[in-house]
């Protein structure tokens, strides 16, 4: 065995050994992958900002795309409305917590309740803005249970609370209620296209 691939052998134990410990800790991971995998995605990565793109995946990015923040609005959609309440229920460090609801609340995804006197409590009450954002925690939990989980091995079950039956998956369909995949679907420019979104369009037909 060369040089090289030794260093690749001890690099992929010690991937393994990392994924082991936080399949352990958080209990969240239950399905194998491979050094390689790992060595490539573990690397620290700088934070690119995307504010300035023109696109609306990237603009929902800038207001709940930090770690922790979906997180946040997932124990607020299940009944989470104060700081000790997040903070016991995620594990999450005082400034860290802060600086995330400061930043939810100045995008209007919380408003900021105050319970006490004098401004001593407070609550996060959901808005309309924030509430629109359950069908992607539900997506994201689904995508998770069938390619991360796995099948039968679901952490958490979603039940209509009135039935007790499972919620239906999120599809994506058409306006007549085909389903619809990747290859039905043609993005084209919007109203709110910018000069640099026309082009790249225009130049793609090309």
């Amino acid at each position: 065995m060369c040089g090289r691939c030794v260093l690749l052998q001890r690099e992929s134990l010690v991937c393994h050994r990392r994924y082991e410990r936080m399949r352990i800790k958080y209990g969240c991971v239950t399905q194998p992958y491979s050094g390689h995998y790992f060595s490539a995605t573990l690397r620290p990565m700088g934070r690119k900002r995307f504010g300035n793109i023109n696109c609306g995946i990237g603009q929902a990015l800038e207001v709940v795309g930090d770690w922790w923040s979906l997180m946040i609005v997932r124990d607020a959609v299940f009944g989470a409305c104060r700081f000790g309440d997040f903070e016991k229920s995620l594990g999450i460090a005082k400034n860290i917590l802060t600086n995330r609801l400061d930043h939810l609340v100045e995008h209007g995804i919380f408003e900021k309740v105050d319970v006490g006197s004098a401004g001593t409590h407070f609550e996060y009450h959901l808005t309309d803005k924030g509430d629109a954002l359950l069908p992607v925690l539900i997506a994201l939990r689904e995508w998770a249970d069938e390619w991360v989980f796995g099948r039968g091995h679901e952490p958490i079950l979603i039940l209509d609370r009135r039935t007790g039956k499972r919620v239906p998956k999120i599809r994506v369909r058409a306006s007549d209620g085909r389903p619809l995949s990747r290859r039905d679907l043609q993005p084209v420019p919007g109203p709110g296209a910018s000069k640099d979104t026309i082009g790249r369009f225009q130049s793609s037909r090309q």
